[in-house]
């Protein structure tokens, strides 16, 4: 009796704790639920500000600036998700190509507008360690795509 009691208890605790999810949901005019992603934006562009700062030591002012240049960043991504995903529900199966072309297209110029927004910020020094990071998380993206299809 005692196990069970225990097993019940530890299923409670551990369905509590999965559940558990801070994501904003807010009710539109018409009933519907909308998820706010802006907390989420702030949280990646906090995250990977912290990360620059330990990898290119960055001073104060540029501190600033890496962060409002990321957190345009992410929430631009974030708005751009939400569009494809209005495009994939839409289950319009004769544009794959052309959607799959685009996005590729958006995301390479995003990220080029990134790059030109930090090489502005960045003394060349940071830029160049900058470039040998990115070009390696580039070269581990695509053996994981690469691996996917």
């Amino acid at each position: 009796m005692k196990k069970l009691v225990l097993i019940a208890v530890a299923f409670f605790t551990l369905n509590a704790v999965a559940q558990e999810q801070k994501v904003k949901v807010s009710t539109h005019k018409n009933g519907q639920k909308i998820e706010k992603h802006q907390e989420s934006a702030q949280v990646h562009a906090k995250i990977e500000t912290q990360k620059l700062i330990k990898q290119l030591n960055l001073t104060s002012d540029q501190q600033e600036k890496v962060y409002t240049v990321m957190l345009e960043h992410f929430t631009e991504e974030i708005k751009r998700k939400q569009e494809l995903k209005k495009i994939i529900a839409s289950k319009n199966d004769d544009n794959k190509a052309e959607i799959k072309t685009k996005v590729k297209k958006h995301r390479q110029e995003h990220s080029e507008k990134l790059v030109s927004q930090l090489k502005e910020i960045l003394t060349t020094e940071q830029y160049e360690i900058y470039n040998k990071i990115n070009s390696k998380e580039q070269k581990a993206k695509q053996k994981v795509e690469v691996r996917k299809n």
